[in-house]
């Protein structure tokens, strides 16, 4: 992620943030200086103080509970995290659910919910 045309985001919106490859987007835009706001169900009390760590002072890495399931609650925390930190100039959604069977026998509705 190091060559941005117009340079590195100032402040990025990440849900899924808190693990996996969301949790992977957020480390390397902190080392860019970017500003995170992670949206996830949880984050591990242990992943919260390494990001912090890893920082720089001028750099807020704000934490958001919110179920991407859940619209109102999505926007909720994606409104208090723009007053918090600012706008994004980066979203990326990472935000995963996990929903085991077969495709073919899946309930139609848990096919909408994953898509």
């Amino acid at each position: 992620m190091t060559s941005w045309k117009h340079g590195a985001p100032r402040a990025a919106f990440i849900s899924g943030g808190g693990s996996g490859i969301g949790l992977c987007l957020v480390k390397s835009l902190i080392s860019e200086g970017t500003s995170v706001a992670v949206f996830d169900l949880r984050v591990d009390d242990s992943v919260v103080a390494e990001l912090q760590n890893n920082a720089r002072p001028s750099q807020k890495i704000e934490f958001y509970a919110a179920d991407v399931t859940d619209p109102v609650a999505v926007e909720a925390a994606m409104e208090k995290a723009a007053s918090d930190m600012s706008p994004p100039d980066l979203a990326i959604n990472s935000a995963g659910m996990m929903r085991n069977g077969e495709f073919t026998v899946l309930p139609y509705e848990t096919f909408e919910r994953a898509v």
